[in-house]
Order: structure tokens, then sequence, then C-alpha cells
């Protein structure tokens, strides 16, 4: 699967056979990442009895994407698959690039500024995001 290297700093490593080093802080890196997604996984779990307060249901699916985010990058640093890794991280992308608008709308409706949310140049504004969905999707295909 891969040889163990010794670094001149003393640190064993691991060379995997695609020539990707995983050390000890890619195992931080790693781990931290999936206790994030299922962190936030939980917190959506707990805050589901809260579903229909203002702005929880927004709350809810900002944490979510965050989850995706945060879930598809430690799995995206453990895989050395080159299209499977472009399909991670496709969806690494998703999820950070709904994160700050999302989370804007929760912001909004929990103050009680639905009307911005429901606007047209809010509606406008959302765009950037879809359109980066649609590019993050189809980023194993042009990457």
């Amino acid at each position: 699967m891969g040889d163990t290297v010794t670094r001149p700093t003393g640190i064993s490593v691991v060379r995997s056979v695609t020539g990707a080093v995983v050390g000890p802080l890619g195992v931080v890196v790693v781990v931290a990442s999936l206790v994030a997604a299922a962190g936030s996984l939980g917190l959506v779990s707990y805050l589901d009895r809260h579903r229909g307060s203002a702005g929880a249901t927004w709350f809810m699916a900002t944490l979510s994407v965050q989850a995706l985010a945060a879930g598809a990058y430690g799995v995206g640093l453990l895989v050395f698959d080159p299209a499977l890794r472009a399909h991670a991280e496709a969806l690494t992308w998703l999820g950070v690039v709904w994160l700050g608008p999302l989370f804007l709308v929760f912001a909004l409706e929990y103050t009680g500024r639905r009307g911005v949310v429901r606007s047209r140049p809010f509606r406008a504004l959302l765009s950037v995001p879809a359109g980066a969905t649609l590019l993050a999707l189809t980023h194993p295909f042009h990457a």
C-alpha cells in the first residue's frame, strides 16, 4: 500500500503509492473535518424540534451544508483516486458556496426581515451561488 519514510525532523510519514504523504498533521486535519461534520449533523438533529421557529429551518440548512463541506473535505483528503477526489472536491465546493447565503437568509428570517428574503434583488443575489453550484457539480468534467 505504501512505505514509511522518516523525515529529517524524525517524524515518520506514510508515502502512498500515488506519492501523497500522510503525516500526523494530515491525520489531525482529516479527523477534525469529520468530527466537524458529525457535530454539525448532531446539532441539526437536535434543532429539528425547533423547526418552524423563526429562522430555525434556515439555520438547520446552513449547518447541513457546513456538514457537507466539512465531511466531503475530510473524505477527499483520504481518497487518492483523482476522479473520486474531484467528486469530493465538488461536494466541498457545493457546501462552501451555499454556507454564506443560507446563513444570511437565517439571519434575515430570525430578525424578522422576511420581506428582504422574498425580494427580487435578493433572489437575484442567489444566482451567484446557484451558478457556482452548476460549476461545482460539473467540476469533475472540466477540472
